[in-house]
């Protein structure tokens, strides 16, 4: 949830600016949440099942977000995001940290 939105969304939705804090800081501990419980499983799984599963999950709450109207909706919302945006976030460095190290062998 970017903040630039919520000019936009205060009168359309009534919410005010406490309100907008706390579903921005409850999508801060999905992130910290989905790094917890999210990485593990990549590692032992491997990335790409996790890359997937986690694309879907935030593909199918952006479509529940363009519908919702309820502040409810808005924090349950913020928190899947934060847990399947986790794991993209996280992921994404140790790929590139392994690739660069893979990368780093080859030329040796």
């Amino acid at each position: 949830m970017t903040i630039i939105f919520w000019v936009l969304w205060i009168p359309e939705f009534g919410w005010n600016y406490r309100q907008l804090n706390i579903a921005q800081a409850i999508n801060f501990v999905g992130t910290a949440l989905g790094c917890l419980l999210f990485i593990p499983p990549a590692v032992k799984y491997g990335r790409r099942s996790m890359y997937i599963l986690s694309s879907v999950f935030i593909l199918a709450t952006a479509v529940w977000s363009a519908c919702m109207n309820s502040l409810p909706e808005l924090y349950i919302s913020q928190l899947i995001f934060g847990l399947a945006s986790a794991t993209n976030e996280t992921i994404v460095e140790m790929t590139v940290g392994s690739a660069s190290l893979l990368g780093r062998l080859c030329l040796l």
